[in-house]
C-alpha cells in the first residue's frame, strides 16, 4: 500500500502521476470491497467451509477480479492512448493499476492458512481479514481526503461517509448472494 500512498514504485515516474495513481486507488478499492463481500460471504456460511476451500475462494474472487481488471485496463488503454509510444512503460503502469487486488489478497489468506494451526478459529480468521481489508478503505478514504480544502470534521464526516457507502456496497453484495 505504501508504493499506491507514495504514488509508485522506485524511480518509475510514469507510476506516479495523477491518473495512474488514481486509477490504483480505484482498483485498490473496487478490490477492498469485493475481497470483503467474498469474506463475509464465507463467514456467514463458515459451517460449510474448511480453511482450504477458504482460500480457494478468496484466490479465485481476487484473481478474477484481477483479470477483470487486467482486460479493463488494455481495452481502455488502447481505447484513449497512441499504442505507438512507449509499450514497457504502458505494460507497467497497466500492470501496476491492476495489480492492486493482488496485493490485497496476501494477508487474507495468511490470516486465514494460520487458523490451520489452532492460533484462532476458521471464524476468527475470516472476521480478522474482513477488518484488514475495511481498515484498507479507511486509510484510502482518508488518502483520498487529506489534501482537501475541507476543514478536519468535514473530512472526517467525508471519510465515515465513504465507509458507509462501502459498507452499504459490501451489504448489498452479501444480501444478492
Amino acid at each position: 500500500m505504501r508504493e499506491l500512498l507514495s504514488g509508485g514504485r522506485g524511480d518509475r515516474a510514469e507510476l506516479r502521476d495523477a491518473t495512474t495513481v488514481a486509477g490504483a486507488l480505484r482498483e485498490r478499492i473496487y478490490a477492498t470491497l469485493t475481497g470483503v463481500a467474498t469474506l463475509m460471504l464465507l463467514v456467514i456460511h463458515v459451517e460449510d467451509e474448511t480453511v482450504t476451500s477458504s482460500v480457494v475462494s478468496v484466490v479465485i474472487a481476487m484473481t478474477t477480479l484481477w483479470l477483470a481488471s487486467l482486460v479493463s485496463e488494455f481495452i481502455a488503454h488502447a481505447a484513449t492512448h497512441d499504442t505507438a509510444g512507449d509499450q514497457r512503460s504502458n505494460v507497467r503502469r497497466i500492470l501496476f493499476t491492476a495489480g492492486q487486488s493482488l496485493e490485497l489478497i496476501l494477508f487474507p489468506v495468511v490470516l486465514v492458512l494460520l487458523s490451520r494451526t489452532g492460533i484462532w478459529s476458521l471464524r476468527t480468521a475470516l472476521i480478522l481479514a474482513v477488518s484488514a481489508l475495511m481498515a484498507t478503505l479507511a486509510i484510502a478514504s482518508i488518502y483520498a481526503v487529506r489534501r482537501s480544502s475541507f476543514g478536519l470534521v468535514a473530512r472526517g464526516v467525508i471519510v465515515l461517509v465513504e465507509l458507509g457507502l462501502g459498507a452499504a456496497v459490501i451489504l448489498a453484495k452479501v444480501l444478492a448472494h
